[in-house]
């Protein structure tokens, strides 16, 4: 049977997901391989014939009952499991997870010579922080900020966003591998109010643009700043928290993470999915608590008062 093939960005972000559920868990070695692929997978010109499911191939060779060799232009052929496969792609949530990072790989062409130009796809953590655009480092990434003229914002200026990739230099062949799980984070978490927004992701190099979060850190505010927040602000972030909770986003409770900004309040940074060993009800209560935390060390209050 003939069967509309699926647009080259959905099946990247497919096999993506994918990698990032299934093959971690067993072989961290064979997703970095499979990342690396994405790149090279190929769409024919003719639908081929499907037997079960839109494979994003253009041949298929079922191994015995539960694998499928992907070919493509590169090599070697990717091995997947076909249960985990398809329970990946049929897990709830993750068709709108799966559409988002879609839209992340295909607009990082816009972004491609705007990052060439900026030279920090193959910066070590020294020199990355030696560079004029150098924004931030943590526990997984470097962070850069930059303009970019062909996303202008409302009123016509060059827009702010960030630049990432994982810490280590080119020689740390699992920067793909935290690109990829920064990627997925990015897209659970679309349009979510009060979560910084991801733009666009490439894989070779392995780089995710988000939008830049204007303001400080609440580690970075005085006493005066931080008694000066408004309760709307801090039910602002408590909402976006809760939020998050139920899209599957553990937040990371540190005051690094979270951007104020006095006319728009709140953005939270470096949230990640959830464990699949935790409960929605424990991530909820973990997320809750931990703001709650930040909320008692910088107001000195268990509650929020109007102020």
């Amino acid at each position: 049977m003939n069967i509309e093939q699926k647009p080259l960005e959905q099946v990247q972000a497919q096999v993506a997901v994918y990698a990032s559920e299934q093959v971690h868990r067993e072989d961290s070695t064979r997703q970095i391989d499979l990342l690396k692929n994405l790149g090279n997978i190929s769409l024919p010109g003719v639908v081929p014939e499907y037997v079960e499911h839109p494979y994003p191939t253009v041949k298929k060779e079922y191994v015995g009952e539960d694998l499928v060799i992907v070919k493509n232009r590169g090599d070697p052929s990717v091995l997947f499991e076909k249960d985990g496969y398809l329970e990946s792609i049929r897990k709830p949530g993750n068709r709108e997870r799966t559409n988002a990072l879609a839209e992340m790989i295909g607009a990082y062409p816009e972004f491609e010579s705007t990052i060439k130009n900026l030279g920090i796809a193959d910066l070590t953590l020294e020199e990355a922080r030696l560079h004029p655009n150098f924004l931030s480092y943590g526990g997984s990434d470097v962070a850069f900020r930059f303009e970019h003229s062909e996303k202008p914002d409302e009123d016509g200026h060059s827009k702010t966003f960030v630049a990432r990739y994982g810490q280590g230099g080119p020689e740390r062949a699992d920067r793909i591998e935290k690109a990829n799980s920064k990627a997925i984070s990015f897209a659970a978490a679309k349009g979510l109010p009060g979560l910084e927004q991801g733009i666009a992701i490439s894989y070779d190099p392995p780089i995710v643009i988000s939008e830049f979060a204007d303001g400080k850190n609440l580690y970075g505010l005085s006493t005066d700043e931080r008694r000066a927040i408004p309760a709307k602000h801090w039910q602002q972030l408590k909402d976006a928290i809760v939020g998050a909770s139920g899209a599957g986003i553990s937040i990371d409770a540190n005051s690094d993470n979270f951007i104020y900004n006095p006319e728009t309040g709140f953005t939270v940074l470096d949230y990640r999915l959830q464990s699949d060993k935790t409960t929605n009800e424990k991530n909820l209560a973990d997320n809750v608590g931990g703001y709650e935390k930040i909320f008692k060390i910088v107001t000195g209050s268990d509650a929020i008062t109007q102020n």
